[in-house]
């Protein structure tokens, strides 16, 4: 393809685009969960309009921005001009919105139930400073989850003991399987126990009296903020290994001596460090690499700017890393940073097809974009009518593929998109770029010999 012929369709693109990018963006931070957690109403009832539909543009499917504003105040027109529109005739779905993927979940549905909770008894559902910091040590230490989670059923009284399993009417022997001097409930097996008392004075931990503690909750959580790492890992593995020993006990009738269960915790914090110590760290960010495509197809890079000015930027190469067309145009019309994105994508791939381009990969730095276009299956996401029209478009290309880079590796897309920022229409280059973007892609270019 020549350069007329792309020159000829990057001028018929800018004037396309001329009216689009004089519009008023709307956009606000909270306009998604605006949308999806209640209705709208209007300030001026007209009879001519009663379905969404009289609201849309069926040739473009865009929303009627001359005529939504004139229905609703301007709060609620914003929020009605941002919901993304399909143009490949995506239907109607029923979603689940207190979900990002629009499924419900049972995680999902248990953040609802305590979510209404915490509005319905106010401050009383606050987590006390103290609680929150130690749940998040004990999710920061370095031990396998299956630990971390038995230790989160211990202080919240999730283990069935026996004392627990008489509480649900079970009719069990409520003693101490492990030294048989009292009942067994979990602040006795976890603390008072002889069992467990022997365990940690081995490792040098002695449990004392805490003078505010008001139950077994409040004196582990005190307990367990006044240690050392190296003793609340300790404490971690010796309850999950005092649990184990005690279902080997009443289950399979095999008592561990203290000898073997010490044992058993002294080596799987010795390989807790091991395995520390033998994790890789990862590559340098400044080491990334762009890599060029295969002969006859074009890389062509995207990425957005968000900020008062939201701009979008597209930069293609070919297998040498020479730079063939590059462009940058405004947003309009969207919710966040992560819709902006999205519709870049969107827009990327149709500035690809009108400038005739056939076999073309695309990169960009959102991970969760780029996967929802590789795979066949559709979401329902709030993104999913824009990842629907992306698919749409790709149909058009003879070959074409979606890859994820991280930032570094994107960094001349997204310094063309900061540099897009000093325009307020749509701008292309032919065969160059603005200043800072140059030297990005001309530093892509060199590395590539280098490799």
């Amino acid at each position: 393809m020549g350069a007329s012929s792309i020159l000829e369709k990057i001028q018929a693109r800018v004037t396309a685009s001329m009216n689009t990018c004089l519009l008023e963006p709307f956009r606000s931070e909270e306009v998604w969960q605006a949308v999806t957690w209640g209705c709208i109403s209007g300030h001026s009832i007209n009879h001519n309009y009663t379905v969404v539909s009289d609201l849309i543009d069926a040739h473009s499917a865009t929303w009627r921005v001359d005529l939504v504003p004139k229905l609703f105040d301007s709060k609620h027109a914003e929020l009605i001009c941002v919901i993304p529109l399909s143009k490949s005739g995506l239907r109607d779905e029923l979603v689940w919105r207190f979900d990002g993927s629009g499924l419900f979940s049972v995680k999902s549905g248990y953040g609802l139930l305590q979510m209404e909770s915490c509005a319905n008894i106010g401050e009383a559902a606050i987590i006390p400073p103290r609680l929150s910091r130690f749940f998040s040590e004990i999710w920061g230490v370095r031990l396998p989850n299956k630990l971390k989670i038995t230790m989160w059923r211990i202080v919240h009284n999730f283990l069935p003991t026996f004392d627990n399993l008489q509480a649900q009417r079970l009719i069990v022997n409520n003693h101490c399987p492990l030294c048989e001097n009292d009942c067994e409930y979990v602040e006795h097996i976890m603390k008072d126990c002889s069992f467990v008392r022997e365990l940690l004075h081995a490792q040098g931990i002695n449990f004392a009296d805490q003078p505010f503690a008001n139950s077994w909750k409040d004196w582990l959580v005190q307990t367990f903020l006044n240690l050392g790492l190296i003793h609340k890992k300790a404490i971690i593995v010796t309850f999950s290994a005092v649990w184990y020993a005690r279902n080997k006990l009443v289950h399979e009738g095999l008592k561990m001596v203290i000898a073997n269960t010490l044992s058993f915790i002294l080596v799987s914090l010795k390989e807790s460090e091991m395995s520390l110590d033998r994790a890789s760290p990862s590559p340098p960010l400044d080491q990334a690499k762009w890599i060029a495509p295969p002969t006859d197809v074009v890389k062509v890079n995207f990425d957005s700017a968000f900020s008062l000015q939201t701009v979008s930027g597209v930069i293609c190469r070919d297998s040498e890393g020479m730079v063939l067309v590059v462009c940058s145009f405004p947003h309009a019309f969207f919710s966040d940073a992560f819709m902006a994105q999205t519709l870049s994508c969107y827009k990327t791939l149709q500035f690809a097809r009108e400038i005739s381009l056939t076999k073309v990969l695309f990169e960009g730095d959102s991970c969760t974009i780029v996967q929802k276009c590789q795979v066949d299956s559709s979401d329902l996401s709030r993104i999913s009518p824009v990842i629907a029209d992306i698919k749409a478009l790709a149909r058009a290309f003879i070959t074409v593929s979606f890859g994820f880079v991280t930032r570094m590796t994107n960094m001349a897309a997204h310094t063309l998109a900061q540099e897009g920022k000093a325009f307020v229409c749509p701008m292309f280059w032919m065969e160059e770029a603005p200043p800072r973007t140059m030297l990005v892609a001309e530093k892509d270019r060199l590395a590539l010999g280098n490799s």
